[in-house]
């Protein structure tokens, strides 16, 4: 009798991950077995028979992007060889969406070259993308490539702990998020202009008439690194009156000091989803993610 339930295989960034969406997704969770030859190169293997099956490859670019990607590859080219009926990636967090144009003479398109990397992939999903001067994932990946939003789960995290605050996106880019989610639960949104001096100087100031003096501020962003920006943000929040500054994004990087940046600024809730494992990752994205994977 065919087995129909999808295979979801967990790589070494999004074991736990992998998990919620296989029980989510009613599949069949095995771990992608990874050792590294004694040069370095990476070797994947996948413990279960996929004759037939769907297969499902879960494994976030962060940390280590260049090996997280190569093992997706690898993984890819593995249930391809194991017969199985469809593989799809899953890149919770897609690294390298942030080249998306050539920025400077002699530098490489990398969200193109990233692609060329998974298109042998039948479907990419990605929670999320860095999608800016390229508009959709379709118009870099030859395989079928789309993305899903966590606004849903931010949202309602934000309804949950935050029902009185004011939704704040730090910069333009991050405001369609802070809107958003601001109109689905009945918040106002407002947003903060950025002018960007070098990589770790960045001066914000409020713009719009929305009133955060005594009531808490949440901080939207699709993607924390350095925290630089939403330190600013809340510097700011704090000179105009906020009572409390907490800070929720999708991606949660925290690099380097960043997470004591952001308590100095006057954070309070620093909270983010498990497309990236980390002690912040308190919203979790397995439902969204498995809905997608039957869309």
């Amino acid at each position: 009798m065919a087995n129909h339930r999808p295979v979801i295989i967990g790589g070494s960034n999004s074991v736990t991950l992998a998990k919620r969406v296989a029980r989510a997704a009613h599949g069949e969770f095995i771990a992608l077995k990874v050792s590294r030859f004694p040069d370095g190169e990476t070797l994947v293997r996948i413990s279960k028979k996929l004759q037939g099956r769907a297969v499902v490859i879960v494994n976030s670019t962060y940390p280590n992007a260049n090996d997280a990607l190569m093992e997706v590859a690898l993984a890819v080219d593995a249930a391809k060889r194991g017969g199985a009926l469809s593989v799809t990636a899953v890149l919770p967090y897609l690294a390298y969406m942030r080249q998306d144009t050539v920025f400077n003479p002699g530098e490489p398109l990398s969200a193109s070259v990233m692609a060329r990397v998974l298109n042998d992939a039948d479907r990419v999903i990605a929670v999320d993308p860095h999608l800016h001067r390229i508009r959709r994932l379709s118009d870099v990946f030859k395989a079928r490539a789309e993305s899903t939003t966590a606004n849903a789960v931010l949202a309602e995290y934000i309804r949950s702990h935050y029902r009185t605050a004011v939704v704040v996106g730090p910069d333009a880019e991050s405001f369609q998020w802070a809107r958003t989610i601001a109109d689905r639960i009945g918040l106002k949104a407002t947003i903060l202009r950025k002018t960007r001096f070098s990589a770790r100087r960045v001066v914000v100031r409020l713009a719009g008439a929305v009133v955060v003096k005594g009531h808490d501020v949440v901080i939207v962003d699709d993607m924390v690194s350095t925290g630089h920006t939403v330190a600013e943000a809340a510097k700011l929040a704090k000179r105009l009156g906020a009572r409390k500054v907490h800070c929720v994004c999708v991606h949660g990087l925290f690099l380097g000091d960043a997470v004591r940046l952001l308590k100095r600024a006057g954070i309070r809730d620093i909270v983010s989803t498990n497309t990236v494992p980390g002690p912040f990752a308190r919203i979790d994205v397995s439902s969204l993610i498995a809905e997608a994977v039957y869309q």
